[in-house]
């Protein structure tokens, strides 16, 4: 029954398909490997037959210090599904070839390695525990605003602000002007003391060619319906241009050796630069092409 019940569930059309793996000494549920040996219970990372080197290139767009917080987390994460310190050595010579083919150093690997290995499996497995929601209110600050109203504010919300932005190669410098010029907002009483802690910029994942070749999700462009996204001649309106009393508004010209009519794609008006203008005689309409900078 449960065999078909898979099958049922089993799409051609949409190209979806169901897996089911189950056996009485070894499951695989996630990316956890669990079976038995000698009686004892093993644990293990289980990865899917066909997938690849995923991890991320170490001279990619990214921040540096990822370069190092990567491998920890990933042999962090080792050491916690290996319940054997045999196994886990084992498995780590595999994933360590795997960064050094994305170039990222020996050294570092290494490092990270040997953090992984000093900690106690146990403590890796515990759970967080909770924030005594007692001790918040215990720790909360009055903090008074533009009306002078007194607004209480947990210790939490006086924590850095967090700015994210997305990483590029002048995320550094951005970072650098925004905490040069952080003390300008603190003439504002409620900025100083939202502001006084600092603030903390992050950075979200940079754009890839990935991502706009082949994203995962379609999105569809919305476009206003205001007058500037219009494409077509237009006049500027300034009561001074001397221009304005020339211009055809159109949003096609025909050429008028070869009677074709070509679409203009964007918006043009006389301030418009870097184009080219087709000037026609009213008379013998006669044309003529030239590119202005101005």
């Amino acid at each position: 029954m449960f065999i078909k019940f898979i099958t049922s569930l089993n799409n051609e059309a949409l190209n979806l398909k169901f897996t089911y793996n189950f056996d009485r000494q070894n499951i695989a549920y996630l990316d956890l490997w669990i079976s038995v040996e000698n009686g004892k219970i093993m644990t293990a990372v289980y990865t899917k037959p066909f997938a690849g080197n995923s991890l991320l290139r170490a001279d990619s767009c990214h921040p540096r210090h990822l370069n190092d917080g990567i491998p920890r987390g990933q042999f962090l994460h080792l050491r916690r599904n290996y319940n054997t310190v045999e196994r886990y050595i084992e498995e780590s010579c595999t994933l360590r070839d795997r960064f050094l083919c994305k170039g990222y150093r020996f050294e570092s690997l290494q490092k990270a390695f040997l953090s992984a290995l000093k900690l106690d499996r146990k403590d890796l497995i515990k759970g967080k525990e909770r924030i005594n929601q007692n001790r918040q209110v215990q720790n909360s600050v009055s903090i008074e605003d533009h009306s002078g109203r007194i607004m209480k504010k947990t210790r939490k919300d006086t924590q850095k602000i967090i700015i994210s932005t997305k990483y590029s190669a002048q995320f550094n410098k951005i970072k650098h002007l925004l905490n040069k010029h952080l003390p300008i907002l603190y003439g504002d009483p409620v900025f100083r003391q939202l502001l006084e802690p600092g603030i903390q910029v992050v950075a979200r994942r940079a754009p890839t060619l990935g991502m706009k070749l082949a994203p995962s999700m379609f999105n569809k462009e919305s476009r206003s319906n205001t007058w500037l996204d219009n494409p077509g001649m237009f006049k500027c309106g300034s009561k001074r241009c001397v221009t304005c009393g020339a211009v055809q508004v159109s949003e096609i010209f025909t050429c008028s050796k070869t009677k074709e009519t070509y679409q203009i794609r964007s918006y043009i008006n006389c301030n418009t630069k870097s184009v080219v203008y087709l000037i026609t005689c009213l008379k013998c309409y006669k044309q003529h092409n030239q590119k202005f900078k101005k």
